[in-house]
């Protein structure tokens, strides 16, 4: 090989690497735009849930199904004086739980009611009532628990509804949205899903376009938080009740808008979460859309800049600044 194909060679690698760390950084600006649009609306994210702050009050009714350590509800609780509900079938947690100002239930939610196997893990937030998840992160033991619907939760509880239900019950979620009758789901005014696809050999994601089509059937609003990186593990249904707020549909656009296009520059459904190829025709688009002068300064049009003005954060902190998150943006207690 001769000394200009070698040339040709390093040129190319080094217009390859430009082009992603350009892709990337337009990533992290749409990130941050992301971010910034769900804060002003309201919504933040608590341990891997999006939530919409304000349809919480003082007194408003919350349930934690897979609470694990009540990281969620004690955030919660901090904002709103509400009336937290906590459901760990792990009896350890459970008994961990009692020590804060929630109602405990020692049992596990499912789509129907009855004894059945639940499975712990090494990782605690991993036990759970299908033994492939637990497995996948190191089986500890089996034991019996009592499995209850929303329906019998909520019969228990002496309630009509709940203002906020937290789901996060490793594998059941999909059967719980199919299941339960429409009436009780739209007692909810909001539910923050994680649906577990992203274990992709243990929980496929074939049965989750059902059950979006079911909740917007049944008058939900989906939001997913997630979508980006290629699965559905922050997933908002905003009921009814929610939607009646007149500014929040306007900004519901904005975000959805927002999500639309940090999923494509992703390249969803072609990216790393979903098993396809990051790069390619995306990271030219990208690194041509960087380059693109700003038609107001002339100036080439980067992330992290106003039209061109000042170094960029890449440029002060060099490629590594650009390294992949996987979630979108940084937790929010309040």
């Amino acid at each position: 090989m001769g000394p200009m194909a070698n040339l040709a060679g390093r040129q190319a690698g080094r217009t390859k690497a430009l082009a992603s760390a350009a892709k990337w950084a337009l990533v992290r600006h749409l990130e941050r735009r992301l971010e910034r649009a769900k804060q002003t609306a309201g919504f933040a994210t608590i341990g891997g849930h999006t939530v919409w702050l304000p349809g919480l009050r003082d007194g408003s009714r919350v349930i934690d199904a897979g609470a694990n350590c009540g990281r969620f509800l004690q955030e919660i609780s901090a904002f709103r004086a509400v009336q937290a509900v906590a459901v760990e079938p792990d009896p350890i947690l459970a008994a961990r739980l009692e020590d804060n100002r929630s109602r405990v239930f020692a049992v596990a939610l499912g789509a129907r009611d009855g004894p059945r196997a639940f499975y712990r893990s090494a990782n605690p937030e991993a036990s759970s009532l299908d033994v492939r998840i637990a497995t996948a992160f190191e089986l500890v033991n089996e034991i019996e628990v009592r499995v209850v619907g929303l329906r019998c939760l909520l019969d228990e509880l002496e309630w009509n509804g709940a203002d906020l239900l937290k789901l996060d019950v490793e594998g059941e979620e999909t059967e719980i949205l199919s299941e339960t009758e429409g009436e009780v789901l739209q007692s909810f005014a909001q539910i923050s899903v994680e649906f577990h696809d992203h274990l992709q050999q243990i929980a496929p994601a074939s049965a989750i376009p059902k059950v979006l089509r079911r909740m917007a059937g049944l008058g939900f609003r989906c939001v997913p938080f997630s979508l980006p990186w290629g699965h559905h593990a922050d997933v908002l249904f905003l009921g009814p009740a929610a939607l009646q707020n007149k500014g929040l549909e306007r900004r519901l656009i904005g975000i959805e808008r927002r999500i639309d296009w940090l999923a494509r520059v992703v390249g969803f459904p072609g990216n790393q979460r979903s098993g396809g190829p990051v790069g390619g025709e995306w990271n030219e688009r990208c690194w041509r859309l960087v380059r693109t002068p700003c038609p107001r300064t002339g100036r080439p049009w980067l992330p992290g800049t106003q039209h061109g003005r000042g170094a960029p954060e890449a440029r002060r902190r060099g490629p590594c600044a650009l390294e992949i998150r996987p979630s979108l943006g940084a937790s929010v207690a309040q």
